[in-house]
């Protein structure tokens, strides 16, 4: 008898631990910033557009250091970023 009345109370605290672990707070959902999928469709229409260009270099730039062209590309505003992404497959490769 001692054993059974073991088994159930361990079985009822494994139980109770799933129970308090897994409750679901209502609340916390409304406080997740939620955004709306149609504000981003420019800069996704933007990431996902080919480049155009076939040139294999990236003409004056290339003779920096890549560190250079890392920092240059650090200081440039996204929509800068983006464009220079495009100028060709070596642009992309460094962004």
């Amino acid at each position: 008898m001692e054993l059974g009345q073991t088994a159930t109370s361990t079985y009822k605290s494994e139980m109770e631990v799933i129970r308090v672990t897994s409750y679901h707070r209502r609340d916390f959902d409304l406080a997740v910033a939620r955004t709306n999928p149609d504000d981003h469709n420019q800069i996704r229409s933007s990431l996902l557009r080919t480049i155009r260009a076939t040139s294999p270099t990236l003409g004056n730039l290339q003779s920096l250091p890549l560190e250079i062209i890392y920092e240059i590309c650090y200081l440039l505003d996204i929509r800068s970023l983006l464009n220079f992404r495009h100028v060709n497959r070596r642009a992309q490769q460094i962004n």
